[in-house]
């Protein structure tokens, strides 16, 4: 087989980028180390949340309350703002029935700009049933016990809530 000037010379030089970017990756100074994933985070609420003020879609404020270490290295700095969105919100209802709040953190960013998903989990809080004591009230003293409702559930400023990485990141 023969091989021609002109075939040779693009692969060589295609070898030669080849082996030039090699050594560059290779040579990684910058690496940390892994995130794992299921590591918890800690959160402050920054906003007073209750389902008779607050909307779906309602963005709430966060502020991480540790630094996230790798290695030695911060990764994520405590006092890191982040948010997240109300996805459900109901108010008590009668009968007893509580009221509902459902807040997603999707993710956050990392000291070098990297998203680090969350897991997918709401932070969920119901308030307190009064269902049982409607009916009973209701039907042995007054019909006017039905309309008792349940409790509205509260976040207030400076309340604590965890979120936890979805996955493995590397640094």
């Amino acid at each position: 087989m023969i091989v021609r000037k002109k075939t040779l010379k693009p692969i060589i030089l295609i070898l030669i980028i080849s082996i030039f970017n090699l050594g560059l990756y290779a040579q990684s100074p910058n690496y940390i180390g892994l995130l794992k994933g299921g590591t918890a985070i800690h959160l402050v609420i920054m906003d007073n949340i209750d389902p008779t003020i607050s909307n779906i879609g309602d963005q709430i404020e966060f502020r991480v309350i540790n630094d996230i270490i790798v290695n030695g290295e911060v990764v994520v700095q405590s006092g890191k703002q982040i948010f997240g969105t109300i996805e459900k919100s109901v108010t008590a209802k009668g009968w007893g029935k509580p009221g509902y709040l459902e807040i997603k953190v999707r993710n956050i960013k990392s000291v070098y700009g990297t998203d680090i998903p969350l897991m997918n989990q709401n932070i969920v809080k119901k308030g307190e049933s009064e269902e049982s004591a409607s009916l009973i009230l209701g039907i042995f003293i007054c019909f006017l016990f039905f309309t008792k409702k349940g409790e509205n559930p509260k976040y207030n400023i400076g309340d604590k809530v965890k979120v936890y990485t979805e996955q493995d990141i590397y640094f």
